[in-house]
């Protein structure tokens, strides 16, 4: 880090090259005025800008279109692991005369292979496949993504055959529909929290509750002390502004009652078996639901409150769906005798919980801003120390808050190179679980019982 670094926010664009119509290559990296890099772990590509100063006429000369191919390669000074992809420029906004000589304007860049989806579509059956292998043949047989770009170590194993008619789908679509099915093949993995998204590192196909099972990749603190050692001050404050965190905020806390009409305490889904002609329900239960599924932190999201009916919120479903089922149609006697395979959806196993798992995790998100890293990425784990503001010891050193603190999934991030160099990275943090518990409600203590 120390070679070649002499601060956090050091940047060395190596290469902003677009590929134009003629088949040769601009470098734009001296008159870029400010990049943007954006990865979402809810989007399925990444996208990103560029602000250009021009006063060359480049985008005259060489007729920039909004169809040109964009070599990106950005690394920190010493570092050598740079963030190299190829996008395709989509569009050319905001374009102004900054001066008579010169101009500004944003090029707008996105993966190709979000491009792609918008052109092609999926009309194909798949008998008898698990979901990962679903996901696996789409991405190669229509978006063309080799394996170096979607590895299997990217991939979460999934259990169970299904059998699945895409129609006419968009491809993304498509892998995005057919996450819905997925079952974890690993263990403490309970539901169908699945998600298709593209990072530095490629294109994966992961499952929520094991990227919690990762080891932090950072540890942030807004008011780092006695990092490093004292023998090397340089090297000391080197690390400790690397891993500083220069602002932050909360943008959602637990919402009682989001949490109650999302359906994470509680919700539940009809089934309806047209072949046997069976009705079924499955209720989910958040209680129930946390004593075997994985989490970030051990400490669960406050719901001990009763209302005046004495429900606490796990008791009382705010969301109810409606969804056909084919399990337990191979156990049919009808069925055996005739020998017929059956690919059970296992529905009641992946509705609810999915339902609870995503509006579970994005309950608790925080921004933080932090000197440019570009070995983050989405779907990763890192830790994030926030001070309380009150001195709660005789050392007059400040605790983390009990609460707030801890390990977070990064389900966004944005990569900024401004106008002086400075590289700056903003994530965006999330969790379903805390460091510790809150306290229960005494539902029975006359204080609370007499304002309910």
């Amino acid at each position: 880090m120390s070679d070649g670094l002499f601060h956090s926010q050091d940047v060395d664009l190596k290469s902003c090259k677009i590929v134009t119509s003629a088949g040769k290559p601009l470098e734009l990296k001296d008159i870029v005025v400010e990049l943007n890099y954006f990865e979402d772990i809810f989007n399925n590509g990444i996208s990103g800008s560029l602000v250009i100063n021009d006063s060359m006429s480049y985008i005259q000369i060489y007729q920039i279109q909004g169809n040109e191919a964009l070599i990106l390669a950005i690394d920190k000074p010493g570092l050598d692991n740079p963030i190299e992809k190829t996008f395709r420029i989509y569009n050319v906004s905001n374009r102004n005369v900054a001066k008579p000589t010169n101009e500004t304007y944003i090029l707008k860049f996105c993966s190709e292979e979000l491009l792609l989806n918008e052109q092609y579509k999926v009309s194909k059956s798949y008998p008898d496949a698990k979901v990962s292998e679903i996901v696996k043949d789409i991405c190669t047989s229509f978006l063309k993504i080799d394996d170096k770009e979607f590895p299997t170590y990217n991939i979460d194993e999934t259990t169970g055959l299904r059998t699945l008619v895409i129609p006419n789908f968009k491809p993304i679509q498509a892998i995005n529909w057919a996450c819905t099915f997925a079952l974890s093949a690993d263990k403490g993995n309970v539901g169908s929290p699945f998600l298709f998204y593209e990072n530095r590192y490629g294109f994966h196909f992961r499952s929520i509750l094991n990227l919690f099972q990762q080891p932090s990749f950072r540890i942030y603190q807004y008011d780092e002390k006695n990092l490093g050692s004292d023998s090397n001050k340089f090297t000391k404050d080197l690390q400790k502004d690397y891993v500083s965190v220069i602002e932050y905020e909360f943008v959602e806390a637990l919402n009682s009652v989001q949490a109650v009409k999302q359906g994470i305490y509680s919700n539940k889904t009809y089934t309806i078996d047209p072949l046997r002609l069976k009705f079924g329900e499955t209720n989910f239960d958040y209680s129930e639901y946390t004593k075997d599924a994985a989490s970030l932190e051990k400490g669960k999201m406050p719901f001990s409150a009763q209302n005046r009916f004495g429900d606490t919120p796990d008791k009382t479903p705010g969301v109810i769906k409606f969804c056909i089922s084919s399990t337990g149609q191979s156990e049919n006697k009808y069925i055996k005798d005739k020998k017929i395979t059956i690919n059970e959806n296992q529905i009641e196993q992946t509705v609810s919980n999915r339902t609870a798992q995503i509006s579970m995790l994005c309950s608790n998100r925080v921004k933080i801003l932090v000197p440019g890293d570009i070995e983050l990425s989405v779907g990763k784990v890192v830790e994030f120390n926030m001070p309380s503001t009150v001195y709660t010891d005789k050392s007059k050193q400040k605790q983390s808050d009990e609460f707030s603190s801890g390990k977070y999934l990064i389900t966004a991030l944005r990569h900024v190179l401004n106008q002086q160099n400075k590289f700056y990275t903003c994530l965006e943090l999330a969790k379903e679980s805390f460091p510790n518990s809150y306290t229960d409600f005494d539902n029975s203590d006359p204080g609370w019982k007499g304002v309910r």
